[in-house]
């Protein structure tokens, strides 16, 4: 009986040990970002220099070469050391990197953005390693200044990336996990009326210049329908250089409506044009009447029309 009992007992203590072993080490993660700077829009990325640093207490851990900005185009460490202060492994490590950046532009110029930055443990699979990220810590310099952007927000979070790969490990199944945390960083634009106006102004002026043709005679066929190509290419050209500036998207944007606007207004103008010089060539006192009403109310209806939806689209860009 005794016997038994000291068996249960060494099975007991067997497990525990094993499950005890079993658990995986624990390290805190956090980073200092130093600065911010070359926003590029076009090429969807952005530049940082930043501190991470490591609270360990197992002294077979090394970070040296493991830890990984997943999402950087290209990194270059420096600075790092690793030392033993009241008990606790500190491993610290300057970075500057080039960031990978998906910009939401849908509300350019009145755009808000979230700058990620994910460092990830390269070595050892969530088995061996997790992270807990060091909120508390973990801060913007506070004389960081931004030229267009105000910070308005910070966040730490802690995680796993899963990926569908064992990488040809064979302790691994078919996919593997690493520990990784996330810093994300909430900016938005300011001055966003100085840029929009910037970016708006051949577009505004291209519609203004074609819908002016309602002032002129409609037998003046040259300058009429002149004036409309005149404004048709002058929106053309304004868009092409605004998407030289921002990065062109597959979804519809604001910079995108507010040109197409324009180009169906100008269009219409067109139109109302040919219909309006039709009516003008029947001759008579009354067809010359009814060609003078058609262009006021045309300019009326489609000016009060285009100055309406763009404030609506705007007013729609400055909620989200």
């Amino acid at each position: 009986m005794i016997r038994k009992i000291l068996l249960l007992i060494g099975l007991f203590f067997g497990v525990a040990s094993l499950q005890l072993k079993a658990q995986p080490d624990t390290a805190k993660v956090g980073l200092f970002v130093y600065s911010l700077y070359d926003f590029d829009l076009a090429n969807k990325s952005f530049s940082t220099v930043i501190y991470i640093w490591v609270n360990h207490d197992v002294d077979s851990l090394t970070f040296e070469n493991s830890l990984e900005i997943t999402n950087a185009k290209s990194t270059e460490y420096s600075l790092y050391f690793d030392e033993e202060v009241e008990g606790i492994r500190w491993v610290s490590v300057k970075c500057r990197a080039v960031i990978i950046s998906e910009w939401d532009i849908s509300n350019f110029p009145f755009d808000k953005q979230v700058l990620t930055l994910q460092i990830e443990e390269g070595d050892k699979d969530t088995s061996d390693l997790v992270y807990i990220a060091d909120a508390a810590n973990s801060k913007i310099h506070e004389s960081l200044k931004l030229k267009d952007w105000k910070i308005i927000g910070f966040k730490m979070s802690e995680g796993v990336s899963v990926y569908k790969t064992s990488y040809g490990d064979p302790g691994l199944s078919d996919q593997s996990g690493y520990a990784m945390v996330k810093a994300e960083i909430y900016i938005k634009r300011i001055n966003v009326w100085t840029i929009f106006f910037k970016i708006f102004t051949g577009v505004f002026v291209g519609f203004l210049i074609a819908l002016f043709v309602f002032f002129i005679k409609p037998i003046n066929v040259d300058p009429r329908f002149g004036l409309c190509v005149g404004g048709l290419f002058a929106a053309v050209g304004n868009k092409y250089v605004v998407e030289s500036t921002v990065s062109t998207v597959s979804s519809n944007t604001l910079i995108d409506t507010l040109h197409n606007l324009t180009f169906v207004s100008i269009l219409i103008i067109i139109f109302i044009s040919v219909i309006s010089l039709f009516i003008f060539e029947k001759g008579g006192e009354k067809n010359l009447r009814r060609a003078k009403l058609l262009d006021m109310w045309s300019f009326i209806i489609i000016l009060c029309t285009y100055v309406a939806l763009s404030f609506y689209f705007v007013s729609r860009a400055l909620e989200s």
